[in-house]
């Protein structure tokens, strides 16, 4: 099977990659094929991370770890003028959870992947997030995620030089969240798109302040940001269309539909 596999043009490795890549994934299973990415063989994993690296995927705590360690360990490299050396002893400081398990089992790639984590950051052109309210909390399962990414995002920008789209996914989630979160002050300059969507799970009550009944006003901005960004909102009504230009006065505010 293997020796099929490496038949196969590396672009039609990449395609299949990032179409089960950009599925609607459970948390279950993209963990799934992560782990299942690393034991195909060198050559897929290695399209993988090219995948990967380039759409970044946070669905839990540990892969928001992992990228800000990866951005942060690029930035105190350059500040320390710190010179990358082939065949030095290996660091778990900016590597991602595959690339970890890919030493278990190839362990002549650990000095090559020492040298990874500004590639994978100059790769970078997405970031996806997934926040989901809790009910018996009343909290969003990621929001000090969110928080924590945006902050990195804000003081290592030029760590992420081609970002170019930030996608935040929220569930049975309140859009005021939107404009009490201060974090999103920091919003990169080079990010051009901030896709927000709010969906509704069929255990929840609806929403009627999203949609339904534009009459109630959300509250205004406690931050607003000169980022000239194109903001897409799925899911609301148009007082938090207005609302969230008055939070991007530089940028432009759209009602989106699917």
């Amino acid at each position: 099977m293997t020796s099929s596999l490496n038949s196969c043009p590396t672009e039609l490795w990449e395609q299949i990659l990032s179409t089960l890549w950009h599925s609607p994934l459970s948390f279950a299973e993209r963990k799934q094929f992560i782990l299942a990415s690393t034991l195909v063989c060198k050559r897929w994993s290695a399209v993988y991370d090219l995948v990967a690296a380039r759409d970044v995927y946070i669905v839990s705590p540990t892969p928001c770890d992992e990228f800000r360690q990866r951005v942060r360990a690029e930035a105190t490299a350059s500040t320390r003028a710190a010179i990358a050396r082939i065949g030095a002893a290996p660091t778990h400081q900016g590597q991602s959870f595959v690339q970890r398990l890919l030493q278990r089992i190839w362990p002549h790639r650990s000095a090559a992947e020492s040298t990874q984590a500004p590639t994978n950051n100059f790769r970078c052109r997405s970031i996806t997030i997934s926040l989901t309210n809790c009910p018996s909390t009343g909290r969003l399962s990621l929001g000090s995620c969110l928080d924590e990414l945006l902050e990195t995002l804000d003081v290592f920008s030029e760590t992420l030089p081609n970002l170019r789209r930030l996608n935040i996914e929220y569930t049975d989630a309140s859009p005021d969240d939107l404009f009490t979160r201060r974090t999103f002050a920091g919003l990169p300059p080079q990010l051009t798109h901030l896709h927000i969507r709010f969906t509704e799970t069929a255990s929840s009550a609806p929403a009627a302040e999203n949609t339904e009944h534009p009459a109630r006003d959300p509250p205004r901005p406690k931050w607003y940001s000169e980022t000239p960004v194109i903001v897409s909102i799925f899911g609301v009504n148009e007082n938090v269309v207005k609302r969230m230009s008055e939070a991007v006065p530089c940028g432009s505010v759209i009602a989106a539909k699917d």
